[in-house]
């Protein structure tokens, strides 16, 4: 049979060929086996010219190729099926009676193949729930939205048959539970493998309809070009919209320059009018010095009023070229004379001699500020001491007197401003009893204390010496350096 032939061996070429090379031998054999040119067999002509022709269309395809190279044993030695076969329906021979609605035409053949498959899917299929009316091929007059229908769902093809028949053994025949479940095992790998091969078989001989399907073809060129009339249509509606903007862009420019000379004729003729009032307030004379009030002889220039000629006179090439005049006319005894002037001292030195004038003045007001404060502390300490009664202070030198013996059992010297505190309440009070004596002399110590308070305080402290050990007569700074010096020698130690 003549569809059983491999077209690589019907075109003369090898599985390797390019697309130039099954072009050429397509045009060869073509040319060989023409209807025309076999006018003695002129039958088998037909059938070979239309072999080739398939076999070019096949091969000229990548994807269709590819498909046949990989089932092409298949292909020449028939289905392993034993129930249907779809191998000899991917031939013009499928179909002799061309693409009519004949029973051996393209539109009956394909329907009749696909009414078969939606049989036998409902009756074997493994699920009955899923038994459903797929959509038919249908005929020359189908409508394009049921063409698109059964174009849609078969090129997604999924069988739910089992493929009982693809089993390779026979689960009775095992010995045991352990050989039957490797057998299931088997049965059940080729049945997946059956399937997804007529799965693609079916889904493949879609793609091979729906390129020699007319009712497709002709609606995927209805498509292209109705996509190319929107385009131009889409190009024609820019041009448009561009010409009609360009038009009112010219309608615009000119409205804009027939505005802009109505309003320069509108403001000339304003100009004129006003000239003619001024003329006639002048009453048309006008002297030889008005007309050269407005004009510059050094600049060559006219103006039209005073304001613009005050401004030119301001200006700084006006100022230039009078200068430069003025250099000309100049005599040589009338160029001013400079004369050198003493330079003023660095204003950095001066702020720096003032910076430290203003530094002793605030550290004299801080001496007199502190002297004060120490004064008045001093006064009301006095003024204190004279409201005291002559009972408290018998009190207190009672608790005076008992830190005094304290003090004497205690190797520890305290500070005399602490155990004699009777003795300078007593000595104070002589003190403002000669003060109010003697008011005058007090004012006079005053002023020599506010002089050198400060210092009589440093001598005072670097003579008399606060914290001093009995035990070693050693002096020391501050009360915690003495306790430290006496837990460290035991002096502390009553003897």
């Amino acid at each position: 049979m003549v569809s059983k032939i491999d077209y690589y061996e019907l075109l003369g070429i090898d599985s390797s060929a390019t697309q130039d090379e099954i072009k050429a031998a397509y045009r060869k054999q073509a040319l060989v086996w023409h209807p025309d040119k076999n006018q003695d067999k002129i039958e088998e002509a037909h059938e070979m010219f239309k072999v080739i022709k398939e076999a070019y269309e096949v091969l000229s395809d990548p994807q269709e190729r590819s498909w046949y190279d990989s089932h092409k044993s298949e292909i020449l030695s028939g289905s392993k099926s034993e129930e249907m076969d779809l191998w000899p329906y991917f031939s013009t021979n499928a179909y002799p009676g061309g693409f009519t609605d004949a029973p051996d035409g393209f539109y009956a053949v394909y329907r009749d193949l696909f009414e078969k498959i939606n049989l036998k899917e409902n009756t074997e299929a493994k699920n009955k729930t899923k038994c459903s009316q797929r959509p038919s091929f249908g005929g020359q007059n189908t409508t394009i939205d049921e063409i698109k229908e059964f174009y849609n769902y078969w090129a997604n093809f999924s069988s739910i048959r089992c493929f009982a028949w693809a089993d390779t053994y026979n689960p009775q025949d095992a010995p045991n539970r352990y050989v039957r479940r490797q057998v299931e095992a088997e049965n059940k790998k080729e049945r997946s493998k059956q399937k997804k091969n007529f799965n693609e078989m079916v889904r493949e001989l879609v793609g091979y309809l729906k390129k020699r399907d007319e009712r497709w073809v002709k609606y995927q060129e209805e498509l292209r070009n109705e996509k190319i009339r929107k385009a131009r249509e889409e190009e024609i509606k820019k041009a448009e919209e561009a010409q009609k903007k360009k038009e009112l862009m010219e309608q615009f420019r000119k409205e804009q320059a027939e505005r802009y000379a109505r309003e320069y004729e509108e403001r000339k003729r304003a100009e004129e009018e006003e000239e003619g009032e001024n003329a006639e307030e002048d009453k048309g004379i006008e002297s030889e010095e008005e007309i050269q009030q407005f004009y510059c002889e050094l600049c060559k220039k006219k103006f039209n009023n005073s304001k613009q000629f005050d401004n030119h006179e301001n200006s700084k090439k006006h100022k230039q070229k009078a200068q430069e005049l003025l250099k000309e006319v100049r005599l040589p005894e009338e160029e001013p004379v400079f004369v050198k002037t003493p330079k003023k001292p660095k204003k950095k030195k001066a702020k720096e001699e003032v910076k430290i004038e203003e530094k002793h003045e605030s550290e004299i007001e801080e001496n007199e500020m502190t002297e004060n404060i120490e004064e008045d502390h001093e006064m009301k300490f006095f003024k204190k001491k004279e409201e005291i009664n002559d009972e408290d202070s018998d009190e207190e030198h009672k608790v005076i007197d008992k830190v005094e013996k304290k003090r004497e059992k205690s190797p520890i010297v305290f500070p005399d401003r602490k155990a004699g505190k009777a003795k300078q309440k007593r000595e104070k009070k002589q003190k403002k009893a000669e003060e109010n004596k003697n008011e005058p002399q007090m004012e006079e110590e005053i002023e020599e204390r506010k002089v050198g308070k400060a210092k009589l305080k440093r001598e005072k402290k670097k003579a008399v010496s606060e914290f001093v050990c009995r035990t070693c007569t050693v002096d020391f700074e501050t009360r915690n350096k003495l306790f430290t010096h006496l837990k460290e020698s035991g002096h502390a130690i009553a003897k």
